[in-house]
C-alpha cells in the first residue's frame, strides 16, 4: 500500500569538491514509502520511492536542464556506506524506463501475454544491495531544457557532461559523497558510463567503485562495417553461429553452445581475421577452407558466403538464415523472428523493416511504464508526458564529434571510450568492471566487447566478465533476469568490500 505526500519546494545553495561548481537546484518530490515482500529476500524491505525534479542553471553553453529522475532509497542507519547507483538506458535518446521497469527496480513489467505487460513486485530487484537512482535525459521522460532545446544536450560530450553535473548535484543535496558509487548503463549507456567515470574524477575529484556495462558498446568500429574495415566481420561471427545454433541451422550441432563459441571464436579472431586481411591475395585453397568453416559456424550456403566475398552484414544475416521459411530474426535477440517482408526494389529482394521483437515490445512497454507512474507517482500532474524516446523529435539529431572541429582525424571516425576508461582505471586502483553480455544480441555482438577490452593494456584482472542466453535486452529474458541481478548483486558487495 503506497503513502503519498507531497514535500515542499526546497532552494538550496549547493557546494560541490570542485570549488567552482556552485549549483542552485529547485527540488520538487512525490514520495511514497513501501514494502516489497518477495521470495528473494529474506524479509520485507522498506524503502522510499521519489520523483525528484533538479534543475542545473545554464553552464558551457548549454540551457537550463530540468531533470526528472526517479530514486528507491532502502530505509538504513547507515547510508553513507551504503552503495548507490545511477542507472540509464542508451539509444541515444532512449528513457531509463528499459531498467527501471525491466527487471532492476522494485517493481517490474512482466509480460502477461504476448504485447501485454502488467507491473509486480520485482523478486531480483538489487534495491537490497543498492540504492537506485533511475535517469532520463534531456528529451527523454519528464527531463526537458528551460530557455532553450533539448538538442543542446544531445551529443557525446554534451549529454555525459550534464549527467556528471546531476551526478554530482545529487550527491551533494543527499549527503552521499562519500557512499560507494556505481554507474550501470546498457548498449549507448555504457559509453555515457565511462565518459561520465572519467568526467567525475577529472572535474569532481569523484571517484567510481564500480562499473556496470549491460551489452556494452565502448568502441564503435568493433559494431560497425564500414568498406574496408574488418573488425566488425570478426566481432560479429559469434554471434551469427549462437543464432545458427539456437535455431537449428548447423549441419554438426554442437552439444554445449559455449565450447561451441569458443570455438567460433578462435576462428573469428585467428584464420578468418587473416583471410578477411589478405583480401584478394587469398588463394583460392585458402578460400575453399575458409568457407567450409564459414558454412559450418553460420548455418548460410556456399555460394552465398562466396558471393558475400566472405562477409555478411547483421542485416543481411538476419533476413537470410531463415528466408526459406519466410522469417526474419531480430536485432534485439537473434532468437526470435517475424515474417520476412518481400520488397522487389530492394537488393535480394528483401526488405528489413521494423525488428519483429521490438514491435511486441515497445508500444506494450511504454504503455506498462504510463500506467505504473500514474499508480505510484501521481505523474497526471506533471505539464508533460513521459518521453520514452528522443527520437521522435522533430530536431532530433546526435553530435557524435568528440574530437572538436580542429581535431577531426581523417577517414573513417568512430568513437573509442576505452583509453577514456584506461585512465579512470589507472586513477581509481580499487574501481571494477563489469561487462554483461548476452549471445544473441545482434546490436552490441558479445565478441565486440570482448576485441574492445582487449585493448585495455593493463588492468584486465579488474574487468569482470558474465555471459546470458539472452538478446540485448538481457533483463527481459526470465531465465536470464535472475543470474544477471546475482551477479550484479555479487559484484556490488565484492567491490563495495575493496574501497
Amino acid at each position: 500500500m503506497s503513502i503519498l505526500r507531497k514535500l515542499p519546494i526546497l532552494q538550496l545553495p549547493i557546494r560541490s569538491c570542485s570549488p567552482h561548481f556552485i549549483y542552485a537546484i529547485l527540488l520538487w518530490t512525490l514520495c511514497f514509502l513501501s514494502s516489497l515482500s518477495s521470495l528473494a529476500m529474506a524479509e520485507n524491505t522498506t524503502f522510499t520511492a521519489s520523483l525528484e525534479q533538479t534543475i542545473l542553471p545554464e553552464k558551457n553553453g548549454l540551457p537550463v536542464a530540468k531533470y526528472v529522475s526517479f530514486s528507491y532509497l532502502k530505509t538504513a542507519s547507515d547510508t553513507v556506506n551504503r552503495p548507490i547507483t545511477f542507472l540509464f538506458n542508451g539509444g541515444p535518446g532512449s528513457a531509463s524506463h528499459w531498467l527501471h521497469l525491466g527487471g532492476i527496480g522494485p517493481y517490474t513489467a512482466e509480460q502477461d501475454t504476448p504485447g501485454s505487460f502488467i507491473i509486480i513486485p520485482n523478486e531480483h530487484s538489487l534495491i537490497q544491495d543498492t540504492d537506485l537512482v533511475f535517469i532520463d535525459p534531456i528529451g527523454t521522460g519528464y527531463s526537458t531544457a528551460e530557455k532553450g532545446s533539448a538538442s543542446a544536450f544531445w551529443g557525446v560530450i554534451e549529454d555525459a557532461k550534464s549527467i556528471t553535473d546531476l551526478i554530482i548535484t545529487w550527491l551533494i543535496k543527499n549527503g552521499r559523497l562519500d557512499s560507494p558509487l556505481y554507474i550501470m548503463g546498457e548498449s549507448y549507456g555504457t559509453l555515457r558510463a565511462t565518459l561520465i567515470a572519467d568526467e567525475l574524477l577529472r572535474a569532481h575529484k569523484k571517484q567510481t567503485a564500480g562499473l556496470i556495462l549491460l551489452s556494452a558498446a565502448q568502441n564503435y568500429r568493433n559494431i560497425r562495417l564500414p568498406d574496408g574495415s574488418v573488425m566488425g566481420y570478426i566481432s560479429y561471427l559469434p554471434t551469427y553461429a549462437a543464432a545458427a545454433w539456437h535455431h537449428r541451422k548447423l549441419a554438426h550441432q554442437p552439444k554445449s553452445l559455449s565450447l561451441f563459441l569458443e570455438e567460433v571464436r578462435s576462428f573469428s579472431a585467428g584464420e578468418y581475421a587473416t583471410a578477411l586481411i589478405k583480401g584478394n591475395r587469398l588463394t583460392a585453397k585458402e578460400k575453399v577452407h575458409i568457407l567450409q568453416k564459414l558454412v559450418r559456424y553460420t548455418g548460410l550456403k556456399t555460394e552465398y558466403l562466396a558471393e558475400k566475398n566472405l562477409r555478411v552484414k547483421p542485416l543481411e544475416f538476419l533476413k537470410t538464415l531463415l528466408a526459406d521459411n519466410n522469417l526474419k530474426l531480430s536485432r534485439l535477440d537473434g532468437r526470435m523472428s517475424g515474417t520476412l517482408q518481400k520488397n522487389p526494389q530492394s537488393h535480394g529482394g528483401t526488405h528489413y523493416g521494423t525488428d519483429p521483437y521490438a514491435l511486441l515490445l515497445e508500444a506494450p512497454f511504454a504503455a506498462a511504464t504510463n500506467t505504473y507512474l500514474k499508480q505510484h507517482f501521481n505523474v497526471s500532474k506533471m505539464a508533460i508526458p513521459y518521453v520514452t524516446s528522443a527520437r521522435t523529435h522533430p530536431e532530433w539529431r546526435w553530435n557524435w564529434n568528440v574530437w572538436g572541429e580542429e581535431n577531426i582525424p581523417s577517414g573513417s571516425r568512430y568513437i573509442n571510450v576505452i583509453p577514456n576508461l584506461e585512465r579512470t582505471l589507472i586513477h581509481t586502483p580499487k574501481m571494477q568492471v563489469m561487462v554483461a553480455a548476452g549471445y544473441y544480441d545482434f546490436t552490441t555482438p558479445f565478441f565486440s566487447v570482448e576485441n574492445s577490452f582487449s585493448e585495455l593494456e593493463t588492468r584486465q584482472e579488474r574487468v569482470h566478465y558474465s555471459y546470458y542466453s539472452a538478446g540485448h535486452l538481457i533483463y527481459l529474458d526470465r531465465n536470464s533476469r535472475g543470474k544477471l541481478t546475482a551477479n550484479i548483486r555479487a559484484f556490488i558487495q565484492n567491490s563495495t568490500q575493496k574501497q
